[in-house]
């Protein structure tokens, strides 16, 4: 199922919401966890874009403003794009494993040494970093992660995909399962990285969330963008009613 063309600019925060849940938004519309996202576009202002092409010749120009072939996970992050679950314990997480283990999870390359083995010390500088940067409240960075609190679990999640430099970051239900403090603590995170010139997409159904929080709204119909709206363009009952066909 094709999507209508849409424009992602670095540095806005925009949700997608569907008429019948993120879920489905999801699986029709972007399809993103199987790796199979839509043609993206980028250019030096720079603006991403999403369009109802098919996917790029695989051996096209890799230059930024050229098609994209996004057709694995690999391919996906080698271009830019991350994206966080909506479900972080089944899709998010490896929940035995260390928190360490889990934030270099999608990034292991950039932790080799020179012989291709794992750096301890990158391992503990890129960690660092990132425990530091989302404030995440952690024992040791060797502790399990199942260990760690919703809010905190969801960190380590944003900080693996972090980690890999993203150009564009996609979130299903970013603060689906998280206390009310975490919560707001996730949007001043996802605030700031549209600020660094990152392109945020946030796939939700939380309205009063999306009005409060992203710059643009997207609303989709049967695997479609149906209509788009502004901050502060529409009110939370008018939406309600767009959402439920009134």
């Amino acid at each position: 199922m094709k999507m209508k063309s849409a424009r992602i600019i670095a540095g806005i925060c925009i949700v997608l919401i569907c008429t019948s849940g993120p879920a489905l938004a999801a699986d029709n519309c972007l399809q993103c966890h199987q790796a199979e996202l839509e043609t993206l576009q980028a250019s030096s202002h720079p603006v991403v874009a999403c369009s109802d092409c098919h996917l790029g010749d695989p051996t096209a120009s890799s230059r930024q403003g050229a098609h994209k072939g996004i057709k694995s996970v690999q391919d996906a992050i080698a271009n830019g794009i991350g994206y966080v679950p909506e479900d972080r314990l089944t899709q998010g997480l490896f929940l035995a494993r260390s928190i360490a283990r889990n934030i270099v999870a999608g990034s292991y390359r950039q932790v080799l040494d020179r012989f291709g083995l794992i750096s301890a010390e990158k391992v503990r500088a890129v960690v660092k970093r990132w425990l530091t940067n989302l404030s995440i409240a952690a024992p040791s960075p060797e502790a399990p992660v199942q260990s760690l609190s919703g809010g905190n679990q969801q960190r380590v999640v944003l900080a693996k995909w972090l980690a890999t430099a993203p150009r564009i970051l996609i979130l299903n239900g970013p603060t689906v399962g998280v206390d009310v403090g975490s919560k707001a603590e996730i949007h001043a995170i996802l605030r700031d990285l549209a600020r660094q010139g990152i392109g945020v997409i946030i796939i939700s159904d939380d309205i009063p969330e999306l009005l409060h929080h992203c710059d643009r709204i997207l609303l989709m119909q049967r695997g479609r963008i149906a209509q788009e709206f502004c901050a502060g363009e529409i009110s939370e009952n008018e939406l309600a009613g767009k959402l439920t066909g009134a």
